[in-house]
């Protein structure tokens, strides 16, 4: 299968939670993956486990950064992490510190970060891999990366 352009799509709408991350962290709210047939979305949140779904945001909501992922990879990490459940705790650390994240489950940005980390060729993503990563750090640290991708 080889390489195939996929999709960060950065989000900067959102409800209470994305207002909660905004104001903590920058502009986007939210983190998915825009698979190459751009109808699908990867992605895991506060009211649904990881799973793929039809992207549904109204254009204007979101930004697209062209990412260049191994398919074999992406499929692997997703069928692997299908249907784990969201890391409240670990939304919620970015205003409380003291709530640690849980290991075992997933916050949108860390999914991306990690499988982007894992299926592509980004080194800048390996500074932030131990830490919390809100959805603005990540399109920053990806798009130092991404120069000239098309």
């Amino acid at each position: 299968m080889g390489v195939k352009t996929h999709y960060l799509v950065s989000y900067t709408g959102g409800g209470f939670f994305g207002w909660v991350v905004k104001l903590k962290s920058g502009p986007y709210s939210h983190s998915a993956l825009l698979k190459p047939d751009k109808t699908h979305v990867v992605d895991v949140n506060w009211y649904h486990r990881l799973k793929i779904r039809h992207l549904a945001a109204r254009k204007g909501s979101y930004e697209l950064t062209p990412l260049q992922l191994d398919v074999e990879k992406v499929e692997s990490f997703i069928k692997k992490y299908l249907d784990t459940p969201y890391d409240k705790k670990g939304v919620i650390s970015f205003i409380v510190p003291w709530i640690k994240h849980d290991p075992r489950f997933f916050y949108c940005s860390e999914f991306m970060r990690d499988l982007i980390y894992g299926a592509g060729d980004y080194p800048e993503l390996e500074a932030i891999l131990n830490e919390p990563t809100a959805p603005t750090k990540l399109k920053n640290t990806v798009e130092q990366d991404v120069k000239g991708v098309t």
